[in-house]
């Protein structure tokens, strides 16, 4: 056989591969820009709890849906407690039997905490993040200043998200039914409220 004669170098294999792996790229990325989509992002942890954040993409492709990895990027120590956090918050506002007011206390309370995240890791108080309090003796400086900043930034994208259920008037009867409000509730209201 002929194919058994050409002598194969590493540098052979991996230009191969990544000649591949580039074609794949350009595909999946051509079928992106032509299609509609919708992202998911996902955190995983593996061997050595090493976290990683993935995001998969899914598509319409010849009248089937398909989902592909987009990519799969190493988070640093102390993200994967922010995810847990937030997948924390994800699950308390999620479900039918959720009303606005269990989702806005909820998020409320959420986006206060990141001030209390944000004052105990510029003081190395890492209580609230278990993954840097393993590795408390080898966070830098530096590094402090990027979880500050990541705690900053992902409140203020909460605020911008959330601002119609944070700003959300809400009745105080409707808070706190015990009380009376008369000034608030209608007079066909009041006597009922009296009898809760």
């Amino acid at each position: 056989m002929t194919i058994k004669r050409i002598p194969l170098s590493n540098d052979s294999v991996r230009k191969c591969m990544n000649e591949m792996a580039s074609n794949v790229e350009d595909k999946l990325c051509s079928l992106l820009i032509s299609n509609e989509i919708t992202l998911q992002i996902d955190e995983s942890t593996i061997c050595g709890n090493q976290a990683l954040l993935l995001g998969y993409v899914r598509f319409i492709n010849k009248n089937e849906i398909r989902e592909e990895l987009l990519f799969a990027l190493d988070l640093p120590t102390g993200t994967k407690d922010i995810l847990d956090k937030c997948n924390s918050l994800i699950m308390q506002i999620q479900g039918d039997i959720v009303s606005f007011i269990k989702a806005r206390n909820a998020v409320t309370s959420f986006i206060v905490k990141f001030d209390l995240f944000h004052r105990n890791i510029s003081r190395r108080e890492f209580y609230q993040f278990p993954s840097l309090n393993n590795i408390a003796e080898d966070v830098t400086d530096d590094q402090l200043l990027i979880y500050s900043a990541h705690i900053r930034a992902l409140q203020d994208d909460m605020k911008i998200r959330f601002a119609d259920l944070i700003e959300m008037e809400m009745p105080t009867w409707l808070t706190d039914p015990f009380i009376s409000y008369e000034k608030e509730m209608g007079i066909h209201l009041q006597e009922e409220m009296t009898e809760l």
